[in-house]
């Protein structure tokens, strides 16, 4: 028979997936909010950088600077998140 405890632990699962499901919508948002700013840096960002390679102000942003740039920061998850940007941007 559906006892008290039987419906306190009902409710608290339905808050405990309310509570998740409602998380992971606005880290789902922000997400999407940082991927769009930082592809709009990494598309601006050439016009910043000096390259022997491309003229300035070409609008390319050349690749070992980026590569080089991303290594002294010295976040590997960071980093996998720009070139992942850099070659499949949305």
């Amino acid at each position: 028979m559906d006892g008290p405890s039987n419906r306190d632990e009902l409710f608290s699962e339905f808050c405990r997936e309310r509570s998740v499901r409602r998380t992971a919508r606005v880290l789902q948002i922000k997400r999407d909010r940082l991927r769009d700013e930082l592809c709009h840096m990494l598309r601006s960002m050439a016009f910043f950088t000096y390259s022997r390679d491309f003229p300035p102000g070409s609008g390319e942003l050349s690749q070992d600077i980026v590569e080089e740039a991303l290594a002294r920061l010295g976040d590997d998850a960071f980093a996998q998140w720009i070139e992942e940007l850099i070659h499949n941007p949305r």
